[in-house]
């Protein structure tokens, strides 16, 4: 998985998505937010189980693919970013 999209949308977005990730779960994979880049974009979602939140928003997506990252600390390291564009690229590794 390989995009570019606007730091403000992502970041915006991934303030939306952190607000729902739970903080102490039995379920760590709740604190993650799905990423997932195709034709029409990325769709970031996340869920507590009882609320669940996503979007899809515009970015140049080079390499479709999916995965999780901890909502929190995206957030955090997106938010602290002072760019106008940021690229996501996921390394696979074995």
């Amino acid at each position: 998985m390989n995009f570019s999209i606007s730091r403000a949308v992502i970041a915006e977005v991934l303030a939306t998505a952190a607000g729902i990730v739970p903080t102490k779960t039995t379920m760590p994979i709740l604190q993650n937010v799905l990423l997932r880049a195709d034709k029409n974009g990325v769709t970031i979602a996340a869920t507590d189980m009882q609320m669940t939140t996503w979007a899809t928003v515009p970015a140049e997506v080079s390499k479709v693919g999916a995965l999780t990252v901890d909502a929190k600390r995206l957030h955090e390291i997106i938010d602290g970013m002072r760019c106008e564009s940021v690229t996501l690229a996921a390394v696979e590794s074995n």
